[in-house]
């Protein structure tokens, strides 16, 4: 009998690590993973924190086979007040991981962002320049760039766009204002191009089987407004469109990049056999996934 190959899921809180805990088959694989907190610790959770290096040096990596990088911080105002230690976990911290990886001979996983693309045509792949706006899609940019320096041939790299999973607290916001009839000022201004997160998981499952290399993109096949995904989510709900009202994001958010496109180039993707989905996919998945109110 095939030994299971170990995979080390790094950030079992962060919402796609935790998904992938329970997506990926334990019947094919053996699953560990990283944790800040020291009481959740085990012979199958590892303590790791990627702004102290000395917790990354401390571990054994000797068993594990693959390993998902799930774990950075995400939110883009935080990454912005706080830019020092966003970019010692995203950045220094996330890299002195790879590094001991990548010499233990693990296979490693880095997901990272459409973000790195500025959105000033449709579907940018690799042969578009990386134009990052802000220190979130920056530091990623920065791990990328040191990825394909020094160890492209150890890693894989997958570009997601936005992902959408059970219960997404906008959505959830969304409809139960439309239960209450409250007036709804979605962003028309605010485009994005969703993936829900069981196909992100399908494809992932795919590059961990596959051991595979180099980069990835994945988004869905079109962009989408907030607006309009709003008026989508509440007509195939049978909510009336009544108090859904457009608004700019400009005029609340203010200095904010608007891309005029968040499609990426997918053809990657779609050589590993996957047909890539629309956005109206993800919130229809959202629609039956999520616990919606009932509409009387």
């Amino acid at each position: 009998m095939l030994k299971k190959e170990t995979i080390l899921i790094v950030g079992d809180t962060s919402r796609l690590g935790s998904f992938l805990l329970n997506y990926l088959d334990e019947c094919k694989f053996k699953l560990k993973s990283t944790t800040r907190n020291i009481n959740l610790i085990s012979n199958n959770v590892l303590y790791v924190d990627l702004s102290n290096i000395n917790s990354i040096d401390a571990i054994d990596f000797s068993d594990i086979d693959v390993s998902i990088i799930c774990s950075s911080i995400t939110n883009q105002k935080q990454c912005e007040r706080y830019p020092d230690y966003a970019y010692k976990v995203n950045v220094t911290g996330t890299l002195h991981l790879i590094r001991k990886m990548v010499n233990s001979n693990i296979h490693v996983i880095f997901p990272s962002s459409s973000l790195v693309y500025d959105g000033s045509r449709p579907s940018q792949g690799e042969l578009d320049p990386k134009n990052p706006i802000g220190k979130y899609a920056s530091f990623k940019h920065l791990v990328e760039k040191e990825i394909s320096k020094s160890y492209y041939d150890n890693i894989c790299i997958i570009r997601i766009s936005k992902i959408i999973y059970k219960n997404y607290p906008l959505f959830m916001d969304w409809f139960s204002a439309l239960d209450k009839g409250d007036d709804i000022f979605p962003f028309k201004d605010l485009l994005f191009s969703p993936v829900y997160i069981s196909f992100v998981g399908e494809v992932i499952n795919s590059l961990v089987h596959n051991k595979s290399k180099g980069v990835f993109n994945l988004s869905s096949s079109n962009d989408i407004s907030y607006f309009d995904a709003l008026k989508y989510l509440a007509s195939h709900s049978g909510f009336s469109l009544f108090k859904i009202y457009e608004s700019s994001a400009k005029d609340y958010i203010g200095d904010i990049h608007l891309p005029k496109y968040t499609t990426l180039d997918c053809s990657e993707t779609l050589g590993l056999g996957f047909n890539i989905p629309k956005s109206e996919d993800a919130l229809d998945f959202f629609i039956c996934d999520s616990n919606l109110p009932k509409k009387n």
